[in-house]
């Protein structure tokens, strides 16, 4: 079992207070789920749906779903075919899924992990730092997946507490507002897609800091796709670190967001990965 999972102290009573988890029935209850998506049959008429190749089924990887859905199996099978349904629907998006196709967003500065801590892992986006006239589409959507499946892989803790984003909108230009408006992955709702129903993590806030007023081109397009429930944990800060630091503490955020941490840069996303990883 120790083997299985490592959680302990707070963040297993969180997980079995907020997730249902029960120690003594993770091994069964996982056992249920890869019964599941060994019985399962794609959709006739679901194109998607036909060839889908599952290839993870371990205990740990399983594992991550069923707490991304409280234990449920049938929600957590849904969520599992939907993980690998995305990636096919959207691979004329995201193209090759590897480190290697992305190195350029996850070591430029613009896609930053911040450590550990008790609590939601943020993932800091910096706009200014992307070349909009360069991006393919959905190279920021690619390194986001591979970012948010790495921290599972390595963040056991994440899967219970979950990732907070902060986008800082300062120097995003009209013209990288309007080029993100035109992108299928925009008008499509695609990241949207993937945080509501095809991702097996909990997020829990999407925090927006010195957004300009023309950001309402992108939001105005993506809003339709929300759900209340993300929708409702949308935060606009525009300058304000006092009400940000009232979500995530000083102690957990860089100095250029009135944090004790060193520079966001220190905490580029291709960190996370190790050196050679495809």
């Amino acid at each position: 079992m120790a083997s299985l999972s490592s959680l302990s102290g707070d963040t297993l009573k969180k997980a079995q207070k907020e997730l249902f988890e029960d120690p003594d029935k993770r091994l069964e209850v996982i056992s249920q789920l890869r019964d599941s998506i060994e019985q399962w049959t794609p959709t006739v008429d679901d194109q998607y749906e036909q060839n889908l190749i599952f290839a993870r089924k371990e205990d740990k990887f399983l594992l991550r779903f069923l707490r991304a859905k409280k234990f449920d199996v049938d929600r957590s099978l849904k969520l599992y075919v939907n993980y690998y349904k995305y990636r096919s629907k959207y691979a004329h998006i995201l193209g090759e899924m590897s480190v290697s196709s992305a190195e350029g967003l996850l070591s430029g500065g613009g896609l930053c992990v911040l450590p550990p801590r008790n609590g939601p892992r943020v993932i800091i986006i910096r706009v200014d730092c992307f070349d909009f006239d360069n991006i393919v589409p959905g190279d920021l959507l690619k390194s986001l997946l591979l970012v948010f499946d790495r921290i599972l892989d390595i963040d056991e803790e994440a899967q219970v507490h979950g990732f907070v984003v902060v986008e800082d909108l300062s120097g995003f230009s009209l013209m990288a507002a309007m080029h993100i408006a035109g992108q299928e992955a925009v008008r499509k709702g695609v990241l949207v897609e993937l945080m509501q129903e095809s991702f097996p993590a909990r997020f829990k806030g999407i925090h927006l800091l010195s957004q300009p007023w023309y950001f309402s081109l992108v939001f105005t397009i993506i809003r339709p796709f929300l759900k209340q429930k993300l929708r409702d944990r949308f935060q606009l800060h525009g300058t304000d670190y006092d009400s940000l630091h009232e979500v995530i503490p000083p102690e957990y955020l860089p100095e250029e967001y009135g944090g004790t941490l060193s520079a966001v840069e220190e905490y580029a996303a291709i960190k996370l990965f190790p050196t050679g990883q495809n």
